[in-house]
């Protein structure tokens, strides 16, 4: 954004920013990073479009929301612009894609709701250590996504978060969280959680699979986390 604001001021400074028609558009919209200019929470199938047609003096460019548009649309938006035709903007899969958000919103709901730690204490025997590495995290406030990597991907009858000390221990259930894997063989696993009904304290921090009674561990480089009115991971 702040090269595109570099962009636009030497338009103005040129003199020919209300001469030109702008349009700004990503190639896929994205479900970790939102856009501050864009409204709507769900943006996967809307991707970020600015737009701004000729021989307009507005002075900023005005942010296209609830369309869906893909790459192939914006042809129209361009033949508007130049007066070849009236149709500002084809938008072929925006009923499909509104059909996916209702789908989607349904299914964040009940994702939700597998979201909080859950006070419970397991029992377990750690049959085998994996290295794994943290490739990105963000936190607000007591609500975390963490992603980790790693070589060595356990088919798993269950899979766990377990937060424990002494007098407490919370757990969260990894069945429904989302993996992938890139061409280096790199397993990644992200893992959403929130810790709003957790007693504020230092917890060892353990991501466990479980396999046929048989417990593995994935070795992040943050072994525990302080709890208080945020979150904060220590090694």
């Amino acid at each position: 954004m702040k090269m595109l604001s570099q962009y636009f001021d030497r338009l103005k400074e040129a003199g020919i920013y209300d001469k030109t028609a702008i349009i700004v558009m990503g190639d896929h919209g994205t479900g970790r990073f939102i856009s501050p200019l864009q409204t709507e929470k769900e943006s996967v199938i809307n991707s970020l479009l600015l737009y701004k047609n000729f021989d307009t003096t507005q002075d900023e460019i005005k942010t296209v929301e609830g369309i869906y548009p893909d790459v192939a649309d914006i042809s129209d938006l361009v033949l508007y612009s130049a007066g070849i035709t009236n149709k500002k903007l084809n938008a072929r899969y925006g009923d499909i894609c509104k059909k996916i958000l209702t789908e989607r919103r349904k299914k964040n709901a009940e994702i939700i709701q597998n979201l909080q730690l859950h006070k419970e204490r397991i029992k377990y025997d750690i049959f085998k250590s994996i290295p794994a590495g943290i490739s990105s995290y963000q936190m607000h406030d007591r609500s975390v996504s963490i992603t980790i990597y790693y070589k060595e991907n356990i088919e798993q009858d269950n899979g766990y978060l377990v937060f424990e000390n002494e007098k407490d221990s919370y757990i969260l259930n990894l069945d429904k969280i989302y993996f992938y894997f890139d061409d280096k063989k790199n397993w990644y696993r992200v893992i959403n959680f929130k810790a709003d009904n957790v007693a504020e304290g230092e917890y060892d921090m353990k991501i466990l699979v479980e396999n046929s009674g048989k417990y593995y561990q994935y070795e992040i480089p943050y072994k525990k986390v302080v709890i208080n009115k945020k979150m904060e991971f220590k090694k």
